[in-house]
């Protein structure tokens, strides 16, 4: 009960799951942590362990005592010991992280081609468009009447 403050969860699931975010419509990235994950705790735990000890630099053993304690302590926290690591926690957020920076170039390219294409929409000559649904009124007449003229076609053609 030392630590009143941490309002985590104690879930027995996967820790990346507790933290979702929607990157856009196709990307969600885990990013979600606990402090009771195995990796975290070890080192707390060896870290507490030192943290605990008190030395005296003039008194010899104490100085023994103190290199063997910090031996043991890099050696618990630079050894995986089948636990997983605080490296592989730092890696899976950065590749979310990495994750991330891609989807925003994509928007931002998205955003410039979409801008681009609205400015020229907005910006259109009048007198062009004008030309261009003229064109497309001619075209559409002409198809018209070809499918007039078919409709009244048959094998059998009286004169």
């Amino acid at each position: 009960d030392t630590v009143l403050w941490y309002r985590g969860e104690a879930g027995s699931g996967d820790p990346r799951q507790t933290a979702i975010g929607r990157v856009d419509d196709q990307i969600q990235i885990n990013y979600g942590a606990r402090a009771n994950e195995e990796a975290l705790r070890w080192q707390v735990q060896n870290l507490a362990v030192l943290a605990a000890e008190r030395f005296d630099g003039e008194v010899e053993s104490d100085k023994e005592r103190y290199q063997a304690m910090a031996k043991r302590g890099v050696a618990n926290m630079s050894t995986n010991q089948g636990r997983n690591s605080p490296e592989a926690l730092q890696a899976h957020i950065a590749a979310q992280h990495h994750t991330v920076g891609k989807a925003n170039e994509r928007h931002t390219a998205l955003k410039a081609m979409s801008l681009e294409i609205l400015d020229n929409v907005e910006s259109a000559d009048p007198h062009e468009v004008a030309v261009k649904l003229l064109q497309l009124q001619t075209r559409l007449e002409a198809s018209y009447r070809t499918t007039a003229m078919l409709s009244q076609m048959s094998l059998v053609y009286h004169m």
